[in-house]
This record gives C-alpha cells, structure tokens and sequence, in this order.
C-alpha cells in the first residue's frame, strides 16, 4: 500500500510539474508547439484520440502472442507480475491513468519537443527498466513504443492520443498481469492480456 501510494503521489507531482513547464514553455497543455501537419483543434484531438485508441488496443492484443512466442517477453511478464500483484487492486485504474498522464506529459509534451523524438524515446526506454534478465526487453519494447507515441503527438499536434495509448495500454496489461502464470502463457493459445480476459 505505500509503495504504491508512493508512486501515485510522484505520478502526480511528475504530470503537474510536466504540465507547468509546458505552460510556460509553450503557453499551453497538451498542443504540439511545432506539430507536421496543421489541424483545427477539433480535427487535431479527433485524429490524436482514434489513433491512439488504435495503438493502444494493437498493443493489448499484442501482448499475449509476443509472450507466448517469445522468451524474453515471457521472462517480462513474470518478472513484472509480483511487482504488479503487491499493488492493491483498487490502485489500478489510479495508477493506470496517472501514470499515462505524468510520463506522456514529460515525455511527449516536454521532452519530444525539446530534445527530439529519438532521443526522448531511448530516455523512456532507460526508465523503463527493472532489475533481471528482462530489464532490456522491457527497455527496447517501451522505446520502441515511446518512439510511436511521440511521432503521434507531432504529427496530430494532439497529446490526446498518446494518453489514451498509454492509459490502456497500462490498465489492462496491469489487470493481466495480477493472473499471469509463466507456464499457462507458454503452453496456452490464450496467454497474457487475452487468456485473463477469456477466464472471466
């Protein structure tokens, strides 16, 4: 419970602290200062949320088959699952959507457009690591995913998208991973994000 009150409370600070220095950077929260493509605002949101939603659900759907065909995703997901079950259950919608909110606040909405896509996206992969054999798998994949979500922001102008992604992304492979069991995943169709949604 303190732990994951902890990492509530720093979420917070992170997507406030994010949100001020873009304020003052750029005037505004959540608009791409220099985004590829012009949109109206309106066109800009509805562009960033559908694609967004799109990712996030790609990634979900994802999850299972990357875990049960690969080692290195599966050795993932064991590694996070004890880390994710000492979370109450009721800190997991909590900690889904604050988290998506304070890193894409910092990482797209201020770093992106600060230092680069590239080069905000190794840093999102670096934080993204856990002590283990599995750290740089976790690393490669949050880099990897980072580097979509920051091209999404440029390009639609619109943070929108990356935390709808993100905010998915979290709750549900959060909510998997409290039922993951390494050897179910390896020997079942249905591992990972699909086998808990199958059991219900």
């Amino acid at each position: 419970m303190g732990r994951s009150n902890l990492a509530l409370g720093v979420y917070a600070l992170v997507c406030g602290a994010s949100g001020a220095f873009a304020l003052w950077l750029w005037g505004e929260i959540g608009a791409h200062p220099e985004p590829w493509f012009s949109l109206p605002p309106s066109l800009s949101h509805l562009y960033s949320g559908t694609l967004g939603a799109t990712i996030g659900i790609a990634v979900v759907l994802l999850s299972p088959v990357l875990e049960r065909s690969f080692r290195p995703f599966r050795n993932l997901a064991a590694e996070l699952a004890p880390i994710v079950r000492s979370i109450p259950s009721s800190h997991t919608v909590p900690l889904a959507i604050l988290s998506a909110l304070g890193e894409e606040f910092l990482f797209r909405g201020v770093l992106a457009p600060s230092i680069g896509i590239i080069a905000s996206s190794v840093l999102f992969g670096l934080v993204h690591q856990i002590p283990g054999p599995a750290r740089w798998t976790w690393a490669l994949s949050a880099a990897v995913l980072g580097l979509c979500l920051a091209a999404l922001y440029a390009g639609s102008g619109s943070l929108l998208g990356p935390v709808v992604a993100h905010a998915i992304i979290n709750a549900v492979n959060l909510r998997a991973l409290r039922r993951f069991e390494p050897e179910a995943s390896a020997r079942t169709p249905l591992g990972g994000v699909l086998g808990s949604l199958s059991d219900r």
